[in-house]
Formats: structure tokens, C-alpha cells, sequence
């Protein structure tokens, strides 16, 4: 097969984030009034998608829940969460998971809608104070929350996982892919791990890389290639290129299910994920892995 190199989603410079907006309660007023203002419902992590694969929205809201995403080309955007509901809101087309639908949405919508489900799964995570236990409120569009009891009033800001995610080659030039028991029959992708208090990204890429597969990386030959949002609940992947030292593999089974060395003819032999025939499948299309994979065989 021959495999082209994706777009990366969720990463498209589509969204004007408006911090002078968040901050003035007035103009957050007139965003809510603008005639071109957009609601974004999300449903338990479902985005509401029309048949044109675009996004369909709420026609009005309570302002009080609204988070503002920020403008595209002028027009202010909100996400509301209608999680509570025990159906989701009948908008004329179907409910889906992003991640099943990001790789088909325009760049521009997909960025938009990761930034909708990372910030009210954020939300609905931090209802209570981490300090003090105290309720905390919504502030600046959404974008902080704050504790509501006088004697903490400690302010709580989104916060992301930075991970890692590597693609690490030997001496021969194969490429060490594996799976967890978690992700979809069949799928092969790079190896990954979130960065640890104290330690660098270089660090981190040969730390996750021994801890998993035993293999040693030349930390000297750690490279980075690129940076994606991953709104699954809240993470930032870094992606890195790296040599090996060894090749001998000793997998940790709580962390994979399998690990292994292939070389690119073997590769090109792998089916898309979505697919329903059997074999050894490429990581999703909407994924920095998929990117590393890619440039890599090309």
C-alpha cells in the first residue's frame, strides 16, 4: 500500500483564542449577542456532526454555562456541556465520538472541537477545589476556575499532559512498534508515556522506551518532529525520533500487550485501523503516530 503523510488534527490555526475577550465581562456580553456567535454542545464526549461532516450547534443556551472557545474568522464560538441530559439534544444529524469522526472533519473544525471537549472535560474534573475541597466557579469565559470559599480563593487554570511518543529505529533501520491491550485489534503504533516531574523530554523518550520494551536509546540522537493536542481527556504528544543502542526486547506487560521490530516493507503491508480485515493495522489517521510512521516509510 502506499501511505501518504497526514495533516496532523486538532492542529489547524483556526481558532483566535481572544484572551482580551475572557477577561472583560462586557465583551463577553456582545460575543454572546453577536447574531454570527456559534454554541458547540458536547454530550458525554460526542460532538453533534451533520451529514456534510460538519458540525451542527445549539441555537441558544444559559450563558452561565457557556465557555468561550474564542472567534473563527470574527464569529465568537462557545461549548456547552449537555452531559446531563439522558439523550442528547435532537440537532438533526448524529452524535460521535471525536475520535471517530476527526480525521473526515475539516482542519479547522476538528481543531475547534478538540479545544470544546478538552476544556468541559476539564471542567467537569475540577468542580471542586484541589486546595481546600470548597465548590469553584466558572471566571474569564470558562477559562478558570475559582474557589468560592473567602479564605482559600485559589484560581485553577486548564491544565495539560505533556506525553512523549517516539519513533525509535535500530542499526538496520526497522522501526520498535507495539500495542496495549486497550487499543483496536490488530493496531501497531510508536511507543508513548507521559513526562515525569524532574526529568527532560529527552529523558522522558528514553525512560518510556526502556521501561516498556527494555531498549536502550541514544539519548544524543533524540530529535523532535512535532507537537499535537490530544483532547483525549488532556494531553499535549510530543513527537520525537530516536536511534537504538540494542534491539533486544523484554516487553513489561502492564504497560504493552506487545512489542517488536519491523522493517518498512512489512509496514506498507499494514491495513488502516477502521478496517475490518484481519492483520496488523497503522494507528489512526487523526494521530501524531500515524505522522511519525509515515515519514518514516517515506
Amino acid at each position: 500500500m502506499i501511505v501518504s503523510s497526514p495533516v496532523i488534527s486538532y492542529t489547524a490555526d483556526t481558532l483566535d483564542r481572544a484572551h482580551h475577550v475572557r477577561r472583560d465581562p462586557a465583551a463577553l456580553a456582545a460575543a454572546w449577542a453577536d447574531g454570527r456567535r456559534r454554541i458547540v454542545p458536547v454530550w458525554r464526549n460526542q460532538h453533534a456532526v451533520g451529514g456534510t461532516l460538519a458540525p451542527l450547534f445549539l441555537a441558544d443556551a444559559d450563558p452561565a454555562e457557556a465557555v468561550f472557545l474564542g472567534l473563527v474568522e470574527g464569529a465568537p464560538w462557545f461549548a456547552v456541556d449537555v452531559s446531563a441530559a439522558e439523550a442528547p439534544p435532537d440537532l438533526g444529524g448524529a452524535w460521535h465520538d471525536l475520535r471517530a469522526v476527526g480525521p473526515a472533519l475539516g482542519a479547522g473544525h476538528a481543531c475547534v472541537l478538540g479545544a470544546a471537549r478538552g476544556l468541559l472535560g476539564w471542567h467537569r474534573g475540577h468542580r471542586f477545589c484541589g486546595a481546600c475541597g470548597s465548590e469553584t466557579r466558572a471566571e474569564d469565559g470558562g477559562h478558570v476556575r475559582a474557589c468560592t470559599f473567602e479564605g482559600c480563593g485559589r484560581r485553577h487554570f486548564p491544565r495539560l499532559d505533556p506525553a512523549v511518543i517516539m519513533l525509535v529505529t535500530d542499526p538496520q533501520g526497522r522501526a520498535l512498534l507495539g500495542r496495549a491491550e486497550r487499543m483496536p485489534e490488530g493496531m501497531l503504533t510508536t511507543l508513548a508515556g507521559f513526562v515525569e516531574h524532574g526529568e527532560t523530554l529527552e529523558q522522558a523518550v528514553a525512560r518510556e522506551v526502556a521501561e516498556e520494551t527494555a531498549v536502550i536509546v541514544d539519548p544524543a540522537s533524540v530529535r523532535y518532529v512535532a507537537s499535537q493536542p490530544w483532547p483525549f481527556p488532556g494531553s499535549l504528544m510530543l513527537a520525537f525520533t530516536a536511534r537504538a543502542e540494542t534491539t533486544g526486547i523484554t516487553v513489561d506487560h502492564t504497560e504493552l500487550a506487545h512489542a517488536g521490530w519491523y522493517d518498512r516493507d512489512v509496514v506498507r503491508t499494514f491495513r488502516e485501523v477502521a478496517d475490518s480485515g484481519g492483520g496488523p493495522a497503522l494507528p489512526r489517521a487523526d494521530s501524531v503516530a500515524r505522522l511519525l510512521i509515515d515519514r518514516w516509510l517515506a
